[in-house]
């Protein structure tokens, strides 16, 4: 119902991504962050996104900030992250975390880096360690720049710009072709 509301309050289509942006700005470090710290719980997860609806909601609502569109967004979205952040993680150290069975049972079997994860890394400890932090943060970044040299590079294509959309596409492949090979290199290895 809340998002009904908000949806009927919407001037445009850019509007409606805008706080679609917003929303996720604040929920991302915990998703994220679950794979690598196992502290995070449900809870967590639950107060992260219910926080970030009611502070995107409510700064919609409210209009504290005023400018141009783009400074509008990012003070939002900054203080969104900021409140949902603030309160995700006092609900990750006020509830108790995930029993130690479901705890090792997710080390198992995803076997996540061990800086996060010592004290399940100890209870599995015939699981060897992983450290692939480095990698990971690799492959984020190739596939961050492949998905949104593509995106702009089909966009700049289709608008007739054809020399800048056929390099970004260009970006998109390699970067493509370099993840792949990443990616390819590791689940060999393992």
């Amino acid at each position: 119902a809340v998002i009904g509301i908000v949806a009927a309050q919407l001037a445009s289509i850019r509007e409606g991504w805008t706080f679609v942006l917003e929303v996720g700005a604040g929920t991302g470090a915990v998703y994220i962050l679950r794979w690598y710290w196992w502290r995070i719980n449900a809870w967590s997860e639950i107060s992260a996104m219910a926080t970030a609806l009611v502070v995107s909601v409510a700064i919609h609502f409210a209009q504290p900030f005023h400018g141009p569109a783009p400074i509008v967004f990012a003070k939002s979205a900054l203080t969104t992250t900021g409140i949902t952040t603030l309160v995700w993680l006092a609900v990750t150290m006020l509830t108790p975390p995930e029993s130690a069975g479901v705890l090792t049972d997710f080390y198992r079997k995803v076997r996540p880096h061990a800086a996060g994860w010592r004290p399940v890394a100890a209870l599995a400890a015939d699981v060897p360690p992983t450290r692939d932090l480095g990698r990971n943060l690799g492959s984020w970044l190739l596939g961050c720049v492949m998905v949104y040299s593509a995106l702009i590079g089909v966009g700049k294509l289709l608008l007739g710009v054809h020399l800048v959309g056929a390099v970004l596409f260009g970006i998109a492949i390699v970067s493509g072709w370099l993840l792949y090979g990443q990616i390819s290199r590791h689940h060999s290895s393992t």
